[in-house]
């Protein structure tokens, strides 16, 4: 008997592959592609060069075929041609939130898939596949062009013994997103992200014990963890990767004030592609779970950078970009003044003490049906604005915004505002 998906199954060169399209087959086992899902849409030109790159022929199902308009609001647009501003960074979204959080979430699942084989190709004496690295960093950056909200979400979701991948790529999308608000060019801004996925590449050479130790490092083990930079660079200079990643692999640990390593060169000395994924780096590490240490909420983040600004972090970079991310960064757990506690999924660039938020326990801080709201428009039960009293990191109130995710919080149900200003 032929099933509805056989009936409309069809094979198809990729050269003939066009966004819309639904993938439901490749010509090869899905364990031999960077594809995490088993199935999905062409969203973009750039999926569609990302089978291109891994099969010759694949199997679309016609009935689950979707439109994506003439003029493929999906694809890539030059950075310098996105606003009327003169090429000016434009934080206003070109989709929705609840548009672009399917693909974002596509692209964060291939990215951690190409970031894994990118560190079983460093162990297993392989070259780096450069050019898969550069397509998803063009995947995520087309992403942040459409609604930078959603893949900044995605890029929190992080457990303890994924870190290093998942640091990776969150870096390399804090990056590509903050170097467009520093107003680089295209280009650029492919080349910051790209720095970023690769700036920790030589942690895979290190002894894996050591670095996932979740005891405090004794001296000699430290001394081997700082390894990572030298041979970070090593390995990329052995490669056709780029001047800016290969530089920011080597020097992203130095300091201004000249105690940082390997060089233990300061100030102007330390390249710029540096000294910004330095800020990026720590600012997602102290924001995370890892093995050693526990998350630490957005506020602290930002005085440790700003407590280290000119001794260690560049001042200028460090301001802008606590400017950038905002005062409450999508996916910060945050507590009003109503004792009801939310998840935030979205920054409102012109109030930015008012984001919308998905709220997940109600004033008891008890677990209730989330639901969204946008705390610039909408008013609490007694008709006042809502008003952030204080922001939390992961896990606390028991909440971890990565089991939400699986549960469909970044979904159309929870991510559009309710039709009328008020609540309750």
């Amino acid at each position: 008997m032929t099933t509805s998906t056989e009936l409309y199954k069809k094979r198809i060169a990729v050269t003939a592959l066009q966004p819309g399209m639904f993938v439901c087959e490749l010509d090869r086992p899905w364990s031999e592609t960077p594809f995490l899902f088993q199935g999905f849409p062409l969203l973009s030109e750039d999926d569609v060069l990302a089978v291109q790159l891994h099969c010759e022929y694949v199997f679309i199902d016609e009935s689950r075929a979707i439109s994506v308009g003439k003029t493929s609001r999906l694809s890539l647009v030059p950075l310098e041609g996105e606003t009327d501003t003169g090429g000016r960074y434009n934080p206003t979204p070109q989709v929705s939130l609840a548009e672009e959080a399917e693909h974002a979430g596509f692209v964060h699942a291939h990215g951690k898939a190409v970031v894994e084989k990118v560190f079983n190709d460093i162990l297993s004496g392989h070259a780096i596949r450069v050019q898969d690295c550069r397509l998803l960093v063009r995947q995520c950056v087309s992403s942040l062009v459409r609604n930078e909200n959603a893949l900044i979400w995605f890029s929190r979701l992080k457990s303890r013994d994924e870190y290093t991948a998942l640091h990776c790529l969150s870096v390399s999308v804090l990056a590509a997103g903050f170097s467009r608000y520093l107003g680089h060019s295209k280009e650029e801004v492919e080349e910051i992200g790209l720095a970023g996925l690769l700036h920790d590449v030589g942690k895979i050479k290190l002894d894996q014990q050591i670095l996932n130790k979740p005891d405090r490092l004794t001296s000699s083990e430290y001394e081997h963890v700082k390894q990572h930079a030298a041979l970070g660079y090593e390995l990329l200079s052995a490669q056709s990767v780029g001047s800016w990643p290969t530089i920011a692999a080597r020097s992203h640990h130095e300091r201004l004030d000249g105690r940082g390593y390997p060089q233990g060169i300061a100030a102007e000395e330390i390249p710029y592609i540096a000294r910004l994924i330095a800020v990026v780096d720590c600012y997602d590490a102290i924001t995370s779970h890892r093995v050693y240490d526990a998350a630490r909420s957005t506020n602290r983040a930002f005085r440790i950078l700003m407590e280290e600004r000119g001794g260690h972090f560049d001042a200028e970079l460090v301001e802008k970009f606590i400017e950038w991310i905002g005062v409450y960064p999508v996916g910060s757990i945050v507590e009003l003044q109503t004792g009801e506690i939310g998840v935030v999924v979205a920054v409102n660039a012109k109030a930015r003490l008012k984001p919308a938020i998905v709220l997940v326990r109600d004033e008891a801080q008890q677990p209730c049906e989330p639901r969204y709201i946008d705390m610039n428009v909408q008013r609490d039960r007694n008709g006042q604005s809502y008003r952030i009293r204080e922001s939390h990191p992961n896990l606390s109130f028991g909440i971890d915004i990565q089991q939400y995710e699986r549960q469909g919080l970044f979904t159309p149900r929870y991510l559009t505002a309710p039709p009328t200003t008020a609540t309750g």
